[in-house]
């Protein structure tokens, strides 16, 4: 980033959202594409980040709160929702073309390269412990992206603290 010279950045689509609404990337050239496949899994993607809804059976008012959840569902709604940047629960062509619309920093962008590929199934066995590597890996990425240390270093100190984490959380 310090240097606007990102050859790829897989990551979740919420991330690169956030990433190209900073500052400092103006005057970056970028565009999305589908992430590079494991030949294992040809025409997959990452595995899906899932954000649901719930409705408890101890629910005071179950009929109203499965109405607020019917209207978030909506065709309405979930337009508006892929217009701004997250991708719609609907399966739907004009959620998918229409997704990222009100945001200009997509313009001109390869809209259809976020939907090429279908998503991955979850990754298993997963660990009890998989946050607490992946919060490490996640802090010392964006350590990486600031330009303060080299790689080598990154990765010392991100197996450093990920083995103390790890130690820490059994």
């Amino acid at each position: 980033y310090k240097n606007k010279m990102v050859a790829m950045l897989p990551q979740w689509l919420n991330s690169v959202l956030g990433n190209v609404a900073d500052p400092s990337v103006d005057g970056m050239r970028w565009d999305l594409v589908s992430q590079p496949n494991f030949k294992e899994a040809v025409g997959t993607g990452r595995e899906i980040d899932a954000h649901l809804l719930m409705l408890s059976n101890l629910s005071k008012h179950p009929e109203q709160a499965f109405q607020v959840m019917s209207v978030i569902a909506s065709d309405e709604v979930q337009l508006d929702v892929s217009r701004n940047g997250r991708i719609s629960i609907l399966i739907s062509p004009q959620m998918q073309t229409e997704y990222a619309a009100n945001l200009p920093q997509f313009k001109g962008k390869n809209i259809a390269g976020i939907f090429k590929a279908k998503p991955r199934e979850t990754h298993t066995p997963l660990s009890d412990f998989d946050h607490v590597v992946s919060d490490t890996i996640n802090d010392s990425a964006a350590e990486l992206a600031s330009g303060g240390k080299d790689v080598n270093t990154i990765l010392r100190e991100t197996e450093e603290k990920a083995n103390a984490a790890l130690a820490e959380a059994k």
